[in-house]
């Protein structure tokens, strides 16, 4: 499977988040995203699986704060549109607000659909 991929970053320049863009099988671009917390150690396997299984589910939940710089980048949106050929529209809901994710309820994104033996 075919897809673009923006890794979101801290100061530090440590990956903290993953945004991927795909097409599905109904031949919509989808994007997934899969956020990293402070205290967690990043994997990008994890990140990629679970970026792109939200992506294919459709799951258009809000994109965590350490992603949403990357999903508002001109730069990946412009990416996006050349690759897959096609004006490409960021769906308002996708992206939240700073101080709304504050309060949006935890989880815990490692564990939420990573199979652990694979």
């Amino acid at each position: 499977m075919k897809y673009l991929a923006r890794y979101a970053r801290n100061a530090d320049g440590t990956p903290t988040g993953l945004l991927v863009a795909l097409r599905n099988d109904e031949s919509a671009v989808q994007f997934g995203w899969s956020s990293c917390d402070e205290q967690d150690v990043f994997s990008k396997k994890v990140a990629k699986h679970i970026a792109i299984e939200r992506a294919l589910k459709g799951r258009h939940k809000p994109v965590a704060s350490s992603v949403s710089s990357v999903i508002t980048d001109t730069d990946f949106i412009q990416r996006c549109e050349f690759y897959f050929k096609e004006k490409i529209i960021v769906p308002a809901h996708f992206i939240m607000e700073e101080n709304s994710w504050a309060n949006a309820p935890k989880k815990v994104l490692v564990q939420e659909q990573y199979p652990r033996n694979a």
